[in-house]
């Protein structure tokens, strides 16, 4: 039944014995390993499967995954479901040999008809694609994809959190759901704990414990990094571009950074992540030229050096190539479509944005525009667009603003860098200085198991950048 252009590579067909052998499996090759194919390699051609993602990626999977895998007549054998009548309707209905549905189906309380349908009816492949966003135990969307009925599944993650295994439960527990029974007792028996005035917090796998611990993930998870597997790939560029906040927005992001150690005196030891994690996205914003008060209203403090840079290093290369703009906040990404618009770029270059409030279909189409047109200009929320997304053949990153988790740069550059890749990757990544910026880029780089605490820590401590 296959007749598409995808040959597997020696190290997929490795792959697909492996998914095989293991009927429940997680499959964690880096980002980049064409992890797709070597689900589609592994499943019988002749049993439907259920394909959950992203919702913005249901129809990239067809055009990017199935097609190429299948060839142009899988179409015709796919369906992607959601919560309308004549949708549910063909759920149900004999032919079809990919189902695919997005991972806001098993929360969403708009659609609780659907999901008991889903809920109910057996599955005999499943393939959990981005399978790291369950990674939350208590979720709903977690504890209904433990309801499900599997026979297979195949879970796809390129950026498994490996020493954290309280992150992995969820996924584990799907593998072997007799032997996972309970959240904590496993992270109790593997992980650091340790009592805050908040909450119990749980660290990462105990030293002691750590070969145990990767000889029991051997049993559930494959494995394998890109640089081992695909040496040939060019490794990206990094530049790191320093720009000076204006008086302005200094003033005002020192004053909070200021009003908040002194409302919390003890927060270099006990960080409370609430208040914490709301310091450090209002400091953010700070720097990109915004904030959002509590009221939901918007305060500006005019154009962002950031915002100048950007358009800059765009104006600086030739016009053939492409750019992606990643952004963390959906003002951010307004930001700077509205002042690349009114540039001369905006004249120049065909620009799309993509940020939460455009729906996955739509998405999907922008992508696709963008990777038809040279010369063109993708603003995205990294939150909008990283996760399974091919953006192969773009050579040019901006980071606008960094994220201090050390997955979310690996898994946005991993939709650039990847099998098939042969321009070397440029990544800018633009930082204010003496600001939360070098805070945000340190924490990032030491990969520290406790983000928010270690950021806190770097803010206020005597670092220059």
């Amino acid at each position: 039944m296959k007749g598409g252009t995808i040959t597997l590579r020696s190290y997929q067909e490795v792959g697909v014995d492996w998914l095989r052998a293991h009927p429940r499996g997680i499959l964690g090759d880096d980002v980049g390993l064409g992890k797709s194919f070597t689900a589609l390699g592994a499943i019988s051609e002749t049993v439907p499967t259920m394909i959950i993602c992203p919702a913005y990626l249901q129809w990239q999977w067809i055009d990017e995954n199935l097609v190429p895998f299948y060839g142009e007549w899988i179409r015709e054998h796919c369906v992607i479901v959601t919560g309308e009548v004549p949708t549910r309707a063909k759920l149900l209905a004999p032919g079809k040999l990919f189902y695919i549905t997005g991972y806001h189906t098993f929360m969403d309380r708009m659609l609780v008809k659907l999901r008991k349908e889903l809920l109910l009816r057996k599955w005999e492949q499943v393939i959990l694609d981005e399978a790291h966003l369950l990674r939350g135990h208590g979720s709903q969307w977690t504890k209904n994809m433990w309801k499900m009925h599997f026979g297979t599944v195949e879970m796809l993650t390129g950026t498994p959190i490996v020493n954290n295994p309280g992150d992995l439960y969820p996924l584990l527990r799907l593998c072997d759901p007799k032997k996972f029974t309970s959240y904590w007792q496993f992270v109790e028996a593997w992980c650091v704990m340790s009592q805050t005035p908040w909450a119990i917090e749980v660290g990462p796998v105990r030293t002691e414990l750590l070969p145990a611990w990767h000889k029991l993930l051997d049993q559930y998870m494959l494995r394998r990094m890109l640089r081992d597997y695909l040496p040939e790939i060019p490794k990206e560029i990094q530049h790191i571009i320093p720009v000076v906040l204006t008086p302005q927005q200094q003033r005002a992001h020192d004053r909070a950074k200021k009003t908040w150690i002194i409302d919390h005196p003890d927060a270099r030891s006990a960080v409370p992540a609430k208040s914490g994690g709301a310091l450090v996205t209002k400091l953010r914003q700070l720097t990109s030229g915004f904030v959002t008060h509590e009221d939901g209203t918007i305060e500006h403090f005019g154009t962002s050096p950031k915002i100048d840079v950007t358009i800059n290093l765009i104006k600086d290369k030739p016009d053939e190539y492409n750019w992606i703009v990643f952004t963390w906040f959906r003002e951010s990404a307004e930001l700077v479509r509205k002042a690349v618009l009114d540039s001369t770029l905006g004249k120049d270059r065909d620009v799309y944005i993509l940020h939460g409030d455009h729906a996955a279909e739509e998405r999907a189409a922008r992508v696709s525009k963008w990777k038809e047109k040279p010369n063109s200009i993708l603003i995205a929320t990294q939150a909008s667009l990283q996760a399974g997304a091919n953006l192969q053949n773009c050579w040019n990153v901006i980071f606008y603003e960094d994220d201090y988790l050390p997955a979310t740069r690996i898994q946005a550059l991993g939709r650039l860098v990847r099998s098939g890749q042969e321009e070397r990757v440029q990544e800018y990544h633009i930082q204010a200085r003496k600001t939360v910026d070098g805070s945000v880029w340190r924490t990032q780089q030491r990969r520290d198991s406790n983000n928010l605490k270690a950021l806190i820590a770097d803010l206020y401590s005597d670092t220059e950048e």
